[in-house]
């Protein structure tokens, strides 16, 4: 579209946050909407978050394995 691509501050957290989904949302494969899906959380599912980019979260399976979702998806757990 011409846009300038925006960088994002990155916000590494020292441990791994508990987050839990809101909405049923996609898991990215990167943080972009372009990025290919690789899963599909539906509302209410726990979440392991590592860092938190802009618009996006990063997420950590117990395998290791990495995706990214929108931040309005989902909220902290306390």
């Amino acid at each position: 579209d011409g846009q300038p691509v925006r960088s994002y501050e990155v916000q590494k957290y020292p441990e791994p946050m508990l987050f839990k989904t809101i909405a049923s949302t996609q898991v990215l494969s990167a943080p972009s909407f372009l990025a290919t899906s690789i899963a599909r959380l539906e509302p209410e599912t726990s979440i392991q978050v590592v860092s938190r980019m802009g618009q996006w979260l990063e997420l950590r399976s117990i395998g290791g394995r990495r995706g990214f979702i929108l931040a309005q998806d989902a909220q902290e757990s306390r």
